[in-house]
């Protein structure tokens, strides 16, 4: 009776630790800007012409099918590499 109440606490402790863990995870993940080098953050002054897709899920929810440069245009962090 004892080891399995012992054995119960220890499950318990390992999923909120788990919990714990994944939280961290998510939250470092949501501020990283997968294209951190982007120079034109903002300042564009026409359309991006691209060659070939190459889409980026921005942070709002957005597929920007001409990457990195046009999400920096629109000023958004980019969350995914790939559509949304």
């Amino acid at each position: 009776m004892a080891t399995s109440i012992r054995v119960a606490q220890l499950c318990i402790v390992m999923v909120l630790v788990l919990g714990l863990c994944l939280t961290m995870v998510q939250a470092q993940r949501g501020s990283v800007n997968l294209c951190p080098g982007s120079t034109s953050r903002g300042t564009c002054t026409g359309p991006i012409n691209c060659f070939r897709a190459d889409p980026v899920c921005g942070a709002n929810g957005v597929t920007y099918g001409c990457g990195c440069p046009e999400a920096a245009c629109a000023r958004v962090r980019v969350v995914k590499l790939g559509a949304c």
